[in-house]
């Protein structure tokens, strides 16, 4: 969630292209309504929980009743284009970890945050161990990406295995099972297209290539989760600018690859611990669910979800707050109802945190902007801190997304609360009318963007 000290040097011409084509739909009230990405729990405390939006994090400490925000002016340098796209993960001890180019360490409950390591500017991704280590992927545009390895609650910090010239890692995940078992992806830097997954036995140190065959509008795969039960098995989620996603399976940790389902949008995958069960967020196509260890999906909702989270038994989903009328759900069985957490409205203000900590002292001179997007009242707003300086507030949904692919390929199921499974997933698309048009700009915004997915499915540590 860290703004680079940088901006890209894209020309305007192109800048414009990438926002109307990348950019959805917008909905008014106000302004726009945000886009949810993650939702983490915190294992040293069963009633925290934190969440990404495109203006901060929100917060609850007493297990959803309650929500309060934390403004990512509080540990960014300066405001970012789309924070949603950050990535966020919690250690063992309860420290935070936010990534949007650089990377920062969050402690006292996200009340105060520092750089991890100044080496890491450009994170795309990364991976918290069950041992608390860390593998981050370091990605910067125009330079060799570079696996680093964070011990020590992520205060230190050291390259592992070898650079990768001429590709763009963007994704990274460990076996549950076993994490000497690692899995990454990358985009190749232009102007080749196409894709490479990467399997390693020995906790990344040695990367084998396993060429992905992509399709023709298709520009980047992602790792979206391994299996709890088998560190062979493996999914990964391709991701199309104008046509639809896939989820795939390999059995064989990358050898061979079997397509398990399509829809217009993947937007989160997470599986059971127990790895018999498996849930996809297909955006407007709603949440589907697999029984059989993600071989086959069933819709089982029509929740337009944008992400997911499994603690136990609990499915959380991030909804469509101007669709589904709640921002946060939660299930208890299994996704066929969910019961209303959290909508934007009821954001009951800035953190409590102590006096000295950033966001007591920098979050409530926001507060009223953000309030007032989102149709809070919190006093008159300070025009000097006002959303000029903040991003826009995303829609949460894209009208006329297509409904899943039921057809050749059975629908994927999967439920984990033992599987890091993530999705990335640049901004959605534009229509097929400019598909070609639209490739080349997406191609660039994937390569040259702060982060080009975003990790909507995060299992409990």
């Amino acid at each position: 969630m860290a703004i680079a000290p940088r901006q890209l040097a894209i020309p305007t011409a192109l800048t414009l292209a990438l926002a109307l084509v990348l950019t959805p739909a917008k909905a008014a009230a106000h302004g726009h309504l945000p886009e949810g990405a993650q939702i983490v729990f915190d294992p040293t405390d069963p009633s925290a929980i934190y969440a990404t939006t495109s203006f901060g994090l929100i917060v609850s400490r007493d297990d959803g009743a309650t929500w309060r925000w934390i403004c990512f002016q509080a540990f960014l340098s300066k405001p970012p284009i789309e924070l949603e796209e950050a990535v966020i993960g919690i250690l063992p001890d309860g420290t935070l970890l936010t990534a949007y180019e650089e990377l920062f360490r969050g402690t006292s409950h996200g009340c105060s945050w520092s750089d991890a390591d100044a080496r890491l500017l450009d994170v795309t991704d990364f991976e918290v161990l069950p041992s608390g280590d860390i593998l981050a992927l370091q990605a910067e545009l125009g330079e060799p990406s570079q696996i680093f390895v964070g011990t020590a609650g992520g205060t230190s910090w050291a390259p592992r295995g070898s650079p990768l010239a001429s590709e763009h890692l963007v994704s990274i995940a460990a076996a549950p099972s076993d994490s000497s078992v690692v899995y990454a992806a990358s985009t190749l830097a232009p102007p080749a297209h196409g894709a490479v997954f990467y399997s390693s036995d020995d906790g990344g140190t040695t990367l084998l290539a396993h060429p992905i065959e992509l399709g023709p509008s298709e520009l980047s795969a992602y790792v979206a989760g391994v299996d709890p039960l088998s560190s062979a098995r493996v999914f990964v989620h391709t991701w199309s600018p104008a046509d639809a996603d896939r989820l795939l399976v390999s059995d064989d940790g990358g050898g061979t690859w079997a397509q398990i389902f399509t829809a217009d949008e993947i937007l989160a995958f997470v599986m059971s611990a127990d790895g018999a069960r498996a849930w996809i967020a297909a955006g407007v196509a709603g949440v589907w669910r697999s029984t059989d260890g993600g071989r086959t999906f069933l819709e089982v909702g029509t929740v337009r979800a944008r992400g997911l989270a499994l603690r136990g038994d609990e499915l959380w989903v991030w909804a469509n707050q101007s669709v589904d009328g709640f921002t946060i759900g939660r299930s208890m069985d299994g996704g066929d109802t969910f019961e209303m957490l959290f909508s934007y409205p009821d954001l009951a203000g800035v953190a409590e945190c102590e006096e000295t900590d950033a966001v007591t002292a920098i979050c409530p001179m926001h507060w009223p902007d953000v309030a007032f997007e989102l149709g809070i009242d919190a006093g008159p707003r300070d025009a000097g801190a006002g959303l000029d300086a903040s991003p826009a507030l995303p829609d949460a949904d894209v009208d006329g997304a297509r409904a899943p692919d039921a057809g050749a390929t059975s629908p994927p199921s999967g439920e984990s609360d033992g599987c890091a499974c993530k999705i990335a997933s640049p901004r959605r698309r534009a229509g097929g009318s400019a598909t070609a048009a639209l490739a080349a700009v997406a191609l660039l915004a994937i390569t040259s963007s702060r982060r080009t997915y975003r990790r909507r499915a995060r299992r409990r540590p």
